[in-house]
């Protein structure tokens, strides 16, 4: 069954969104948005000038613009939450991961690791721990090349039911819609916290009814029974494999619980994102800050939509159902951040004509990165297969068809504080395609606590560490005798001051991660572990550079202050694994 409903011009019209700032315009004492492209860039903070100055001024003129931060604390001459003794923890809000925590990775890179015969073939993805579809997204459209005719095959597995569901809507959407509506709905489902209420509606026509029919024939059904669906798009087919109760509250993510309004939905969620006892968390972040990247957080924070600055929010209406459910809880952290899932370098060149909107480049990057993955997906063979289990259970899922990849990406649940790289290999090594199908399949693994762990037992006081670095360290965070003799002094005013902020966040970057990597796989015995299962570490990586945030002698200065406005650390280690 084949459903493309047609094109709703409320929704394509979202595509491109009016960059003039006067949003309030009158004509006939009635709104009329201007639809123009801005023509004032303010050449103080190259932003959308309003035409109101006023309102434009809290935001050109405020501290978040300025070169150097001074957070509240300093300010009102007291020490930050952190380091009195309130109990407050480093982590607020609910401890899950609906958006990417590293930049987004082309599992096939087919140009690099395969022959140009090789795009006529067969692919077959596996995505154990998939978190959102960010790599999904970008290894069909970089991956894949407008030549490739073979049949592609996309597992993509995730414990977390939230994170299932909605990366089932919005297959959902890519696959139902052409790619012009698609792509706006996509964008906001992912990230915004309010809707237009076009969406909403439009969510419900491509796929609630067909869900409805679902549970309507498994109603009988034990509740945790396992139920496959496969929906048909022509050539092209998306399948759920969830348990029977879970298909009936795939349901309550398309429809707003009863009650919530939009002024509830954003209490609840400024509720985490503006939490008043959390205010010097989000200044120390702030401090590490360009100013630009500032101005996006601070904003996105206080309004949790992703658009231009200055683009009219007023049609965005309606609390995300994807986010919000019966418990009216905010999903997140207090930290999660949308940009943290992609790369810097590749969403600031869609910089609209005020350069400094970083929250619009980052717009208008996924619009043309959804765009492309729409229309590459419009027309080939091409099938997605969607599982809600423990990484570790997935092959006793998957079908004889389906166990056999060229491509196995495990995120970091390789890490030994989640499943470890033995379990890994275990489970994963069988499902690699053998040498005699395509000798460069490969398994992905990625080590976010390795270096850092190994820091952690063997150098505790970080001497050992400050010697590997202090040269590298001196040239991106000079430190004066001065700053020095503070630091052996200590003391919780000197230590919360922005300078020692800086040096404190951003320590973690130094060190030699090689040297430190090296102990961790003679730890775990990583070298008798992939011989044991038949796998062999590649030493010239095909898919990414083993290290791609590390700061090194040809980081430049900015780059360095980018990777400081992050929460990489730069010791994030992929392992490329091959038959």
């Amino acid at each position: 069954m084949s459903s493309v409903p047609s094109v709703q011009p409320d929704n394509a019209a979202f595509l491109n969104p009016a960059l003039c700032a006067n949003t309030e315009r009158k004509a006939d004492s009635k709104e009329s948005q201007c639809q123009n492209t801005a023509g004032l860039v303010c050449g103080s903070c190259k932003l959308v000038q309003k035409t109101n100055w006023p309102h434009h001024k809290k935001i050109c003129k405020s501290d978040l613009m300025k070169s150097e931060y001074v957070p509240g604390w300093i300010k009102q001459g007291r020490l930050p939450n952190w380091v009195s003794d309130n109990g407050l923890s480093s982590d607020f809000g609910v401890n899950q991961y609906l958006w990417g925590n590293m930049p987004a990775v082309d599992i096939l890179n087919i140009e690099e690791s395969e022959s140009i015969c090789d795009i006529h073939r067969d692919m077959d993805l596996l995505f154990a721990a998939s978190g959102d579809i960010r790599n999904v997204v970008k290894s069909i459209m970089e991956g894949l090349s407008d030549g490739y005719d073979g049949r592609c095959t996309l597992v993509i597995n995730d414990i977390n039911f939230m994170v299932v569901a909605r990366n089932a809507i919005l297959l959902f959407v890519a696959l139902s819609l052409e790619p012009d509506e698609a792509v706006t709905i996509m964008i906001h489902v992912w990230y915004s916290a309010l809707l237009p209420h076009v969406m909403t509606d439009t969510l419900c026509h491509v796929a609630l009814g067909r869900i409805f029919e679902v549970c309507e024939k498994i109603k009988d059904k034990p509740s945790t029974s396992l139920q496959a669906k496969t929906f048909s798009f022509g050539k092209r087919s998306l399948r759920l494999v969830l348990k029977k109760h879970q298909w009936d509250e795939l349901k309550d993510y398309f429809n707003v619980p009863r009650g919530l309004t939009q002024e509830n939905a954003q209490a609840i969620r400024r509720r985490v994102m503006l939490a008043p006892e959390r205010v010097d968390y989000l200044h120390r972040a702030l401090c590490n800050q360009p100013s630009p990247i500032r101005v996006a957080t601070v904003t996105f924070r206080e309004d949790g939509i992703i658009l231009p600055h200055g683009a009219s929010r007023d049609k965005f209406d309606t609390p995300n159902p994807t986010f919000f459910h019966e418990d009216r809880v905010w999903p997140m952290r207090d930290d999660a951040d949308p940009l943290a899932g992609w790369d810097y370098h590749e969403y600031i060149k869609f910089a609209p004509k005020a350069t400094n909107d970083v929250m619009g480049s980052f717009f208008f990057f996924l619009r043309d990165a959804l765009l492309r993955f729409c229309k590459r997906i419009k027309d080939i063979n091409i099938h997605f297969r969607l599982f809600n289990v423990d990484a570790r259970e997935l092959p006793d899922h998957l079908s004889t068809e389906e166990s056999q990849f060229d491509r196995i990406e495990v995120s970091n649940i390789c890490d030994r504080g989640y499943v470890g790289p033995e379990k890994i290999l275990s489970t994963f090594s069988t499902l690699l395609k053998s040498k005699t199908i395509n000798p460069k399949a490969i398994l992905l693994m990625l080590f976010l606590n390795a270096v850092s762990e190994v820091y952690h037992y063997n150098d505790p006081n970080g001497k050992q560490r400050f010697n590997e670095s202090r040269v590298l360290m001196q040239k991106f965070i000079p430190v004066t005798p001065m700053t020095l003799m503070a630091m052996m002094a200590g003391g919780a005013s000197t230590m919360s001051s922005p300078e020692m902020i800086r040096i404190s966040s951003c320590y973690t970057m130094f060190g030699d991660f090689e040297k430190a990597f090296g102990t961790f796989l003679k730890d775990v015995k990583m070298h008798k572990l992939t011989k044991k299962y038949g796998m062999k570490i590649k030493e010239k990586h095909s898919i990414i550079e083993p290290w791609p945030l590390v700061v090194t002698e040809k980081t430049t200065k900015e780059e360095f202050e980018i990777r400081c406005a992050t929460t990489h650390t730069g010791c994030e280690r992929y392992v490329d694994d091959g038959a």
